[in-house]
């Protein structure tokens, strides 16, 4: 009886594990998707309304999903309260923050760090063609990662199983 209790629990144990890291590649692209949206909306709210970009980081972070809205928040914040000593340091700090819950990896991630070298250090056009360049960029990786997801989500689903169901026959 514990034997069938002990393998009936690794098998569970190693589905979800399988499961949950198949999950972690939907909820990227999902997040990539909505920064990508809120990167557009921050590209109008800088380029057309002229916003300070604490206030416009403000205004888009209302418009998008969690943790989105949170890590836009935090930089508005450590801009506006200057405790930074650059935009790219408040998104570097507020990216790294929120590193687990957004699951970018480390290419995503640097698009964003990228723009913020940017912002405010150059023209407004030069911001525009940073923006489109950024934009370009955040859709090459969504498309990459769109392939990925598409390629492995099963594969990790079924291989948690697989690996449980060895353990299990080596086990007994």
């Amino acid at each position: 009886m514990v034997r069938l209790l002990g393998a009936f629990i690794v098998l569970v144990t190693s589905s979800l594990t399988g499961y949950i890291y198949g999950e972690n590649l939907k909820i990227r692209v999902i997040n990539l998707k909505e920064f990508q949206r809120a990167m557009y909306h921050l590209k109008n709210e800088i380029t057309y309304s002229h916003s300070l970009l604490h206030s416009a980081l403000i205004t888009v972070s209302e418009n998008t999903k969690e943790p989105i809205t949170t890590t836009l928040n935090e930089i508005s914040v450590l801009l506006s309260e200057n405790s930074c000593d650059s935009v790219y340091d408040a998104f570097s700090k507020a990216f790294e923050k929120n590193k687990d819950a957004l699951r970018f990896n480390k290419e995503d991630i640097s698009i964003f760090l990228n723009l913020s070298k940017t912002l405010g250090e150059m023209s407004l056009e030069g911001q525009e063609d940073m923006f489109e360049l950024s934009i370009f960029n955040l859709k090459e990786n969504i498309k990459t990662a769109q392939e990925h997801l598409k390629k492995n989500l099963k594969m990790y689903r079924y291989l948690g199983f697989t690996v449980g169901a060895m353990i299990v026959i080596i086990l007994i």
